[in-house]
């Protein structure tokens, strides 16, 4: 569905003039629906870890404390997706992140003779203390901000024919419920079927592990027996 169709969509569930434009539209009443699908997928986008947001980058380790701003990493980069970050060529994980009282605790008793590492990012710049090797392979997933898809990814619309990455009617349903709370209306019922619609699809996003109920090995890999009968 483009912006062109959800904006329409909105205006005739609220009774009102539907666009045949909308990115190059003046009608102040289509910059609102513009504005308002923008505002719902910026915040859809900021406040959760949708599986089709989630990306992954790489890169080098510099053997200071500074390995560069994380915009430099990934130019799309919103946000870490927590404790995912790994050394490949030492096959350890990178702890972290930490916070600012931790970072100085940390600085204060940790020394650069330590095999492992921790990370924060402050400033928009990914910090490792002890300062790692230089060379060394570190993955990490993040969450991209483009959550629109056009001529090229991003996180702004730039014409009408722009689609977006996530569900497309939950943006519609954004739309509705901001334009009535705007419009001093009662938008009770719409926020509702919004964030419905919203938690529906958290659900179903992403695949749950199985959870053991008998305390079986709580390993990643577990045991690598084949099944069968044993004496």
């Amino acid at each position: 569905m483009t912006l062109l169709a959800i904006c329409q969509g909105a205006a005739r569930e609220l009774g009102i003039p539907v666009p045949n434009i909308v990115f190059t539209s003046t009608d102040p009443q289509v910059k609102q629906l513009l504005s308002f699908a923008e505002k719902t997928g910026e915040e859809l986008m900021k406040g959760y870890e949708w599986q089709v947001l989630v990306k992954e980058a790489s890169f080098s380790t510099v053997a200071q404390e500074s390995q560069g701003t994380l915009i430099s990493i990934a130019s799309d980069f919103d946000r870490i997706v927590d404790q995912s970050m790994w050394d490949r060529t030492q096959s350890r994980r990178v702890l972290g992140p930490v916070d600012a009282s931790q970072w100085q605790r940390l600085r204060g008793q940790i020394t650069e003779a330590s095999v492992e590492y921790w990370h924060r990012v402050r400033g928009g710049e990914l910090l490792f203390w002890p300062s790692p090797p230089a060379n060394q392979s570190i993955y990490f997933e993040y969450i991209s901000k483009n959550w629109i898809s056009g001529a090229s990814p991003s996180d702004r619309f730039a014409a009408d024919d722009d689609t977006s990455l996530l569900d497309e009617m939950l943006i519609q349903y954004g739309v509705i419920y901001r334009f009535l709370k705007a419009q001093g209306l009662p938008y009770q019922d719409a926020l509702a079927e919004y964030m419905g619609r919203r938690d529906k699809n958290l659900i179903n996003d992403k695949g749950n592990p199985v959870i053991s109920m008998n305390g079986g090995n709580g390993g990643m890999f577990g045991e690598n027996i084949p099944d069968g009968t044993w004496q």
